[in-house]
């Protein structure tokens, strides 16, 4: 009996190990990633004369109200518009309306209006019983750009970006940043059995292996 009991418990223990997976971009970096792209496409748009001052506008529509997400979100393209506008040697600002942007021909006046920032778990692409569990990634970017001057250039598109991959479930939340809300999101929650009812069962084992051995011992 306490053989067999000693088998279970190393099953148990065996089973729990966690294997090692390659690291996976950060929530912010994907975020990055695309945004930075597709930014820099729009900068080298035939017709732009790069010696003008750029003025950037942000508007974050997308906060549906919460004004905590709205300034991560105005706060976090900010970052991302002096990162790549400074790369590209560019002259620019960052005004926070149209209002302020002086009328004259030598600038061009890119609004970025914000429609959509988010980071979802769909669902578990792997759920093995006390064995390796992922999940399915989205993020999902649609950025409205409208680049305007004082010259009579005017350019409307957008920025979208819907992108999936596989995340270790353990990990997910080392993937989020604490300062920007969204990129954090709920992910399924694991069986009742495995996180409450499995681990009863393995303590109680435990200590019936224990007594089983002192017990067999002493006689």
């Amino acid at each position: 009996m306490a053989r067999i009991i000693s088998i279970f418990l190393f099953y148990c223990i065996i089973s729990t190990v966690i294997y090692s997976q390659d690291e996976r971009k950060t929530n912010i970096e994907v975020f990055d990633n695309i945004i930075t792209a597709e930014l820099e496409k729009f900068l080298y748009y035939p017709g732009l004369n790069r010696n003008f001052e750029f003025i950037f506008i942000v508007n974050p529509v997308e906060s549906g109200g919460s004004i905590k997400r709205a300034g991560d979100i105005n706060r976090y393209l900010s970052s991302i518009i002096k990162k790549t506008a400074s790369s590209n040697k560019l002259n620019f600002s960052i005004a926070p309306d149209t209002l302020s942007v002086n009328k004259d021909s030598g600038y061009y006046a890119v609004a970025l209006q914000v429609f959509e920032l988010e980071t979802k778990y769909t669902g578990f692409k792997k759920n093995k019983f006390l064995g390796e569990k992922t999940l399915e990634r989205n993020i999902k970017v649609n950025i409205g750009v409208n680049i305007t001057s004082g010259s009579g250039f005017n350019l409307s598109d957008k920025i979208l970006s819907n992108y999936k991959d596989e995340v270790k479930y353990d990990d997910y939340e080392n993937l989020e940043a604490s300062q920007y809300s969204f990129t954090h999101a709920d992910a399924p929650k694991l069986s009742t059995f495995e996180t409450i009812v499995f681990p009863v069962l393995l303590i109680v084992a435990s200590a019936a292996a224990t007594i089983l051995f002192f017990t067999i011992r002493s006689k």
